[in-house]
This record gives C-alpha cells, structure tokens and sequence, in this order.
C-alpha cells in the first residue's frame, strides 16, 4: 500500500518536473506570441546607448527631396512678311532691327533670316582725280595701289595723261600687280598679277585715257589686303602722268593711295616727290561675279557672319545663327554689310527663337510601400509668368533623368494636362518638351522610377538570440556607385514601433551590393520580437525603399525554487509551488509570464 502510494507520488512529481521543463524549452516560441514581456520599467530603455535612437518612429512609407531639374522656357518672333529692302552702302540704310523679351534671362538661341532679290551692281569708283603734276612715265615703271572689297573683274581704267605734239606716238603697257605689306606699315607691289594692255599709242594728248574692255579677274584672296596696283609705262615717248601730293605727306593714310617706281626690274621704290607722298590719279569700272549674285560671290554679311546661298538659286540666301543675344529694350540691332558696293537686298521673312535657362523646378519623390514604384513630383514654384505677347510658339522644356519611366511622364498646370514629346539626351537625361504652354501659377511634372532597392540580407540566419550579432547588406537592382543608404531596425509593433539601430553609408563602392556593417543586439536591443529592417537609398535622382524583418529571441531560464526537489507528496495534498522564471540576457525578472503544469494526464493549468 505505501509502495504504490510512493509510486503515485513519484509519478506527479515526474510529471510536473516535465511540464516545467517543457515550458522552458518552448518559452521562445511562446514569447514571441505573447503580450507578456519584460516590463518597461525593469529594462534599461534610457541608457545613453540607445536614448537617441528611441525617438525615432517607425515610418511606412519613404519620402524625401530629390535635385533641383533643370527647366528651359522657348517663345519665338516669326514674322513671314518682314519685306525690308537695304543698301549696304547707305548709312542708316543697311541696319534693321526685331523684337526681343524685355526680360534679359531670355536669349535668342537660334535666329533665320530669309534674303531675297540680292542686286550686285557695276560699279566705278574714283581713286584720285586731283592734282597737276605729273610725272613721265617713260624711264621707269610707275604704279599706283587700289583697294576693291571682294572678287570681281576690273572692265576699264581711266589714267589722266599728257603726250606733247611730236612726231613720236607713245607705247604704253598697263599692268596689274599684287599688293604685299611692308614692314614700314604700307602697301607695295608684289608679283606681276597680269598685263591688261600693251602697245597703246597716244599722240598730243592731254586728258583722262580709258584703257576698256579689260575683262581682268581679280581674286582678293590672291593678294594682301586686298590690294592691287595698277603699272604704267611708255616705251617710246614722253608720256605724263598727272598726280596729287598727299595732304599730309603721309603714305598710306586713310584715302590715300601709294605710288612707287621701280627703279630696276622688281625693285620699287616709293615715289615721293619733294619727300611728300603722292596719288596717281585712277578711275576704275568693276563689274561683280553677278549682278544677282549668291550671298558668297559678294560676301554677304549679317552681323559680320556671312549669309549662305541656295544651290543653283542666284539673288537669294537665308542666314542662321546660335549666338545669344538678349536686350533689355526690346530690341535686337542686325546690319547688313558686303563685300562689293551698293549692294542691295531684301529681308523678307525672319524667325527669332528665345530661350531661357536659369530656371529651376524643386524634385520630390514617395515611396508608398516596400519594394513599390518610386513616384516623382518636379513642381516649378510659383509657376510661369514669363511669356510675352508680342511672341508665339510656347513650349517649356522639362531635363528629367532617363531612368524614370517614360510611359508614366505627365505635365499638368493645375488640373489641365497637356501634350508632350520626349527625346533621350543621351547624357543621362530625357528632354520633356510641353506644346503650346501657357503662363500659369502651378506647372508639375509626375513619373515613376523602378525601386532600386532588390533584397535586403541577413547573415547568418533570420533569426537571432539576444546576444548573437547580426550582418546586414543590401542588393541594388542596377549597378549603383553613388548616394546616400540608410539601414534601420525597429521594434515590434505590438511593442512600440521605435528605432533600435541606424546605419548610414554616404560612400559605398561601386556595385550592386553594400553591407551595412554589423549590429550586436544586445547593445541596443530590450525587447524581443519580429523586428522590421527597412533600407533607403536615394542619389537625388533615384529611390529605394524595402522591408525585411528577423526574429529576436529571449535567452532565458526556469528555475523551480519550491518545493524542494525529491520530495514526495499524497495526491489529496495542496501544496504551493514558487518558480523564478529570468531573461538572462539583460539579467531581468520576468514577471508576468504564463506557466503552466499538468499532473499525469490530467489538463494544464496555471500556477
């Protein structure tokens, strides 16, 4: 009888030995789904360790700015009946001018002006037709310089000359010959250029000779300065040359021409007679390449920039520019020069397009969830005001990274969406051109960008105990070498969403992975749970955002502190039992905790 009686007893207290330790083994699991954990007040929440980071509330979405977008306003001048006739050789004749903004942030960036009805016409000019004296032209060779603007054909030269009444008639030989400078700040004759006339014979004359017909081309770009002379000798008689002194004595002024003799063949010299500098006096009949000239045969000019020809198309061109230029009244000053005389044109259509490119829109972006689309916002403050009304053609141009997705580009102002074209830059960026803007108080942009944020990782495992250390990377969708990634760890929700670790890399190498560095929890750690890991990346120009989380286990103990052990009791008797249930990691009492035992085969029940 007592034999079984001890059996019974010893059985009960096996099995409560049991259900204890069972309890134990399995309090991980049970914590991690229970309420009752360690009490606030016995942690050591406000150590300095973690003090700061417990401020931090865990956050379910990803905002933040990005960079400043760039963004370009275009408004054009075109007028397709500007009709204006010049003369390049009229003062105040040859200038027109065309509307500018008023605001000096607007530049024209590209300018055509269309050029019709170009007249080249003959032309003579008078070099010198003063003076009476003169100088025979029998000993030596004498020359005179003339200046021409371009290319065209030299058709007759008048001399003023004097033969006396003898019975010998003169010889004359005309000439032409290039122009080299001369170190002394002069032109002189260079090279024989062509002979225009030999064996002229004049006999008791005196007055102004016509050498025509010469049909002699003359290429400026074959000689300096566009300088020729013009050679005279008799080889016969005593023909004269009438001249002029200079007024000044000067050579080579401003409307003076240079004479020279040569003294032995290519030798020549300076003709200034009584040491004073002289003009031989010369007339000159041109003719141009064409009289309805392309704008190159007469070096036409717009700004000094020359005006281009159509192929096969004489008496018409069209000029382009890209400089920029801005004026603050409204007006742009054009003139229009060439390189012949009088020559005469016909502005008939112009286009002006101006820019503006100092204007910036702010960039922000939201990342709604993990592993979600990024959604971008380029919002232009206060919007546009900036289009004026003398001009048309509207368009504002948004520079948006290449990397946001195209299909999802709109524009709006206010609720009005407008049309759009897009174009890759090829540097990294997408132009977005909006048609037909309109000045207005709220201009935006939305798209969509991919979440470069792939996968975060854990090492070694999932989940961790108290006093284990946990290794963090993160992969990038694409190849990423720039930015600023931030990894967080936050507590439980059940618990009190707050921030236990932060780790910020602001200079990672070039790759697809980063690693974070490595968290000893027991550092910051005071409660145990499923923890939530969120990583954030942005460059300014790209996001991402994702969430993981590991488990956090408690490493705790179960100690039976009464009744004491091997000691038997009869099945009728009530007894007390005293457990310490202790969270060894922060070396905690844990209080409030479930335990439960059962008796044979009895059901649990809770001490």
């Amino acid at each position: 009888m007592n034999n079984s009686k001890f059996r019974r007893n010893k059985r009960i207290f096996f099995l409560l030995a049991i259900t204890m330790t069972i309890s134990f083994l399995y309090f991980d699991q049970f914590f991690l789904n229970s309420n009752h954990i360690i009490n606030s007040t016995d942690s050591f929440v406000e150590s300095e360790v973690i003090k700061e980071l417990k401020t931090s509330s865990y956050p379910q979405t990803f905002e933040d700015s990005g960079e400043n977008m760039n963004i370009t306003l275009h408004q054009s001048y075109l007028d397709t009946s500007f009709d204006t006739i010049l003369n390049t050789s009229i003062v105040n004749g040859n200038n027109f001018t065309l509307p500018s903004p008023t605001d000096v942030f607007f530049n024209s960036t590209f300018t055509n002006i269309t050029v019709k009805d170009i007249i080249a016409s003959n032309k003579t000019i008078i070099y010198e037709d003063d003076g009476i004296q003169a100088e025979q032209v029998f000993s030596f060779q004498y020359a005179v310089s003339f200046r021409i603007p371009g290319t065209g054909y030299i058709e007759n030269v008048s001399l003023n000359l004097f033969n006396d009444a003898d019975v010998t008639s003169s010889n004359l030989r005309l000439r032409v010959y290039k122009s080299q400078w001369n170190v002394g700040g002069y032109s002189e004759p260079d090279t024989l250029y062509g002979t225009l006339m030999t064996g002229v014979a004049i006999e008791n004359y005196d007055g102004w000779y016509k050498f025509s017909s010469l049909g002699k081309l003359l290429n400026v770009s074959e000689t300096s300065n566009n300088t020729f002379f013009i050679g005279l000798k008799d080889f016969d008689d005593d023909t004269y040359w009438y001249f002029d002194y200079d007024g000044t004595g000067s050579v080579d002024s401003i409307d003076d021409l240079d004479s020279f003799y040569e003294s032995t063949p290519d030798n020549w010299i300076l003709y200034n007679p009584l040491s004073r500098g002289s003009d031989f006096q010369l007339k000159c009949d041109f003719i141009p390449l064409n009289n309805t000239p392309n704008p190159e045969d007469i070096g036409l000019k717009i700004n000094g920039k020359k005006v281009n020809g159509y192929a096969n198309i004489n008496g018409s061109g069209y000029w382009e520019s890209f400089d920029v230029n801005s004026s603050g009244s409204g007006i742009l000053k054009y003139n229009v020069s060439a390189d012949w005389w009088d020559v005469e044109c016909n502005i008939t259509q112009v286009q002006i397009n101006y820019t503006r490119t100092d204007l910036r829109a702010i960039s922000s972006f939201q990342i709604p969830g993990s592993g979600l689309d990024v959604a971008w916002n380029v919002t232009r403050n206060g919007g546009f005001n900036n289009f004026g009304t003398d001009f048309n053609n509207y368009r504002i141009n948004f520079s948006i990274p290449a990397t946001w997705h195209s299909s999802s580009i709109k524009v709006f102002n206010g609720t009005d969406q407008f049309s759009i074209k897009k174009r890759l830059l090829g540097n990294g960026y997408r132009e977005v051109e909006v048609l037909n803007a309109i000045n207005g108080s709220y201009w935006f942009l939305n798209a969509t960008s991919d979440n470069e944020i792939a996968s975060i990782e854990t090492n070694p495992t999932s989940i961790f105990n108290y006093s284990d250390i946990v290794y963090f990377n993160a992969t990038f969708l694409n190849f990423t070498n720039d930015g600023i990634i931030n990894l967080s760890v936050y507590s439980p929700a059940a618990i009190n969403n707050k921030l236990n670790y932060s780790f910020i890399n602001s200079s990672f190498g070039a790759g697809l992975e980063v690693y974070f560095g490595n968290w000893n929890i027991s550092e910051s750690a005071t409660k145990y749970g499923i923890f939530r890991i969120q990583v954030k990346w942005n460059n300014n120009d790209s996001a991402g955002f994702r969430e993981s989380t590991i488990i956090i286990n408690a490493e705790t103990s179960l100690e039976i502190l009464y009744p004491m052990q091997n000691v038997n009791y009869d099945a009728s008797r009530i007894f007390n039992m005293t457990i310490r249930y202790n969270d060894t990691g922060q070396n905690l009492n844990i209080s409030d905790a479930d335990i439960q035992y059962k008796i044979n085969d009895g059901a649990y029940s809770t001490i």
